[in-house]
């Protein structure tokens, strides 16, 4: 709850929020991540799962429906709700010898597409929240030598 003054308050907990308040991001009331890894000798295996629950797509409690983007065109399908999202990376090292590494990742593991939200700043239409689901899988690898 936010109170603007004596009268004025606002609950912006579950809702996309206003800008001061989330950087137009959104106010979910949970946001988990799960780490998990595994050492064994060189290599290391991490995967990490980062949840974000559903929010109204409003400004705040009690205020009306966002259903159209910021140029004012309807959104498709715009329900007063931006689903929940969950998505899942991995990561591998390994250390070759005491000097030489060699690494990867894989982000949105499952290619989990991001739900739309009209709300949303910078016109690419998914929550910044949510970036690796506008993106979709991707992968990386590299190597690393220290001298």
């Amino acid at each position: 709850m936010r109170a603007e003054s004596a009268t004025v308050k606002y609950q912006y907990a579950g809702t996309h929020g206003n800008c001061d308040t989330s950087n137009c991001a959104g106010t979910p009331k949970q946001k988990i991540s799960f780490v998990a890894g595994w050492d064994w000798q060189d290599l290391n295996l991490t995967a990490t799962t980062n949840y974000r629950s559903k929010m109204k797509n409003v400004q705040y409690e009690g205020d009306v429906c966002a259903s159209k983007f910021a140029n004012g065109t309807p959104a498709p399908n715009a329900e007063c709700t931006l689903a929940s999202f969950t998505s899942t990376d991995l990561s591998v090292r390994y250390n070759v010898s005491k000097n030489f590494q060699l690494f990867g990742s894989i982000n949105n593991v499952f290619d989990k597409i991001a739900p739309l939200d009209p709300l949303t700043y910078g016109g690419m239409s998914y929550n910044p929240m949510d970036a690796s689901g506008a993106i979709g899988r991707y992968f990386k690898a590299g190597a690393r030598y220290q001298f």
